[in-house]
């Protein structure tokens, strides 16, 4: 890990900023992070694509210096600079508003509150005859419902959610931009809706409350689901859209299953799941992805560790819009991505997700890949270095150090990959020629007009294709 970073880290954590820090603005710069990973998908140019390089350096930066409004700023040039033709000035002031709301977890019987803001500076003004609408679309083929009345820049807007007949779950709030027939911007929020919110949360704290200390992964993950809906009921608005009506259902079914004395989570529970383990000395936080498995089979496994900043959402929602996750489903491989703190190459979950999860799920233990990015390729390699043998392949993206590696570490293959503008070119250069020098098969992948932030997204196909060979090997 080069000194910037690390000198970037120390900033970050020392700052009392941290603690002050908007998690509205946090939400949005992730999603508008998700916006630019679909237009780089989408744009093949490379001489767009290099364009990007610039204002992507620059978002990292402000990002690290707390600055998060700026960082979406510049994320949002980074995108512009894929699209077929430069922005107008109308949508570029379109595009930097934002939907607030006190809470995106709420009674049917509630009423939603929200308002429209500016989520960062332009100096664009305001354009004429520009509409801003809300709607409401339940589920994923239901009705979309408009919001009855005009809204203006800054005014909270309240809406009887009566009005939308009373539905249960996890539906799509709409903020539109437009102007006539032209669409200048559109954002997209999970509304989450239940029936007797407070006195299901009631009930959950009270099982809680008979739990103690957890001893399974069933028990720590119930009393963890039950903190986040308290949360998402109280307003905070965290770094992703979690699906909170459908959470309220699976901690339900888990605290009954956990008062039967029964197995909630493991085979054959296929899907998307947030986990806290009660073993290991990380009691990692994890979210997974479990394929189907059929009876008398083994999985292989695939754990992704994030970088400085980030959290377990990371990896499926943002690194390309969740492309690990995709190829992992493409291949029919279990999914994992912990939640490190903050100077997360001082601890290391990676050992604890394999002996965790094989309880849970049949893990093909010859068969467990770790890829990383910047903090979580330091991560990797430390885990490496502690357990080669744990190890199929690594793949260490945006980041790296010389590292010393015993005898045992001798066929484990190593990806490094990093941009030519990366900040952490040197470190990622030095651990590969450090692995060739040791006799340590190692692809190293440096590439053009790639940078710190897009390294991800871009390299995976590579990453995955070595993972496949290397299980040839």
């Amino acid at each position: 890990m080069c000194c910037r970073f690390v000198l970037s880290l120390v900033a970050f954590a020392c700052s009392s900023a941290v603690q002050a820090q908007s998690v509205t603005t946090r939400l949005e710069l992730g999603q508008r992070l998700r916006a630019f990973e679909h237009e780089w998908d989408k744009q093949k140019d490379e001489g767009k694509r290099r364009r990007t390089v610039k204002p992507l350096t620059q978002a990292t930066q402000m990002f690290f210096s707390l600055r998060l409004g700026e960082a979406a700023k510049l994320l949002d040039e980074a995108r512009f600079k894929l699209l077929p033709e430069d922005p107008t000035p109308d949508r570029r002031w379109a595009e930097a508003l934002f939907l607030s709301m006190p809470s995106r977890f709420l009674d049917v019987d509630d009423e939603l509150k929200f308002r429209v803001a500016t989520l960062y500076k332009v100096a664009e003004p305001e354009p004429a005859k520009a509409a801003i609408r809300v709607r409401l679309a339940l589920g994923s083929d239901g009705p979309r419902l408009p919001f009855p009345k005009p809204l203006t820049l800054g005014t909270e807007a309240i809406w009887p959610l009566k009005d939308a007949k009373n539905p249960e779950g996890d539906h799509t709030l709409e903020l539109r931009v437009e102007q006539g027939k032209t669409l200048l911007a559109v954002s997209r929020h999970t509304l989450s809706l239940v029936a007797h919110r407070d006195k299901r949360l009631a009930a959950l704290k009270a099982a809680a409350k008979e739990i103690g200390e957890p001893k399974s992964t069933d028990a720590a993950t119930f009393l963890e689901l039950t903190q986040l809906l308290e949360k998402l009921a109280a307003g905070q608005t965290l770094e992703t859209h979690y699906p909170a009506a459908r959470l309220l259902q699976e901690a339900e079914q888990l605290s009954r299953a956990i008062q039967a004395k029964e197995t909630f989570y493991g085979w054959p529970r296929a899907g998307q799941f947030w986990l806290k383990f009660a073993g290991g000395k990380s009691r990692a936080i994890v979210r997974i992805q479990a394929p189907e498995i059929k009876k008398g089979q083994t999985v292989a496994l695939v754990i992704a560790l994030h970088g400085a900043g980030g959290s377990e959402n990371l990896f499926f929602d943002g690194y390309g819009d969740g492309l690990v996750a995709k190829l992992c489903a493409e291949r029919g491989w279990l999914l994992a991505a912990p939640r490190s703190p903050l100077f997360g190459f001082l601890t290391n979950p990676a050992e604890d997700v394999i002996d965790e999860l094989s309880k849970l799920y049949p893990v093909d233990k010859s068969k467990v890949f770790i890829i990383g990015h910047s903090m979580g390729a330091a991560q990797a390699l430390a885990a490496a270095q502690r357990s080669p043998g744990k190890f199929a392949a690594v793949a260490a993206l945006g980041g790296g150090r010389p590292v010393k590696l015993g005898e045992e570490a001798k066929k484990l293959p190593f990806f490094v990959g990093v941009g030519k503008d990366d900040f952490a070119r040197s470190g990622a250069t030095s651990l590969a020629n450090a692995l060739k020098k040791a006799g340590i098969p190692v692809h190293f992948r440096e590439y053009p007009d790639i940078e710190h932030l897009v390294i991800v997204q871009h390299a995976l196909p590579d990453v995955f294709a070595f993972f496949d060979e290397a299980l040839k090997r």
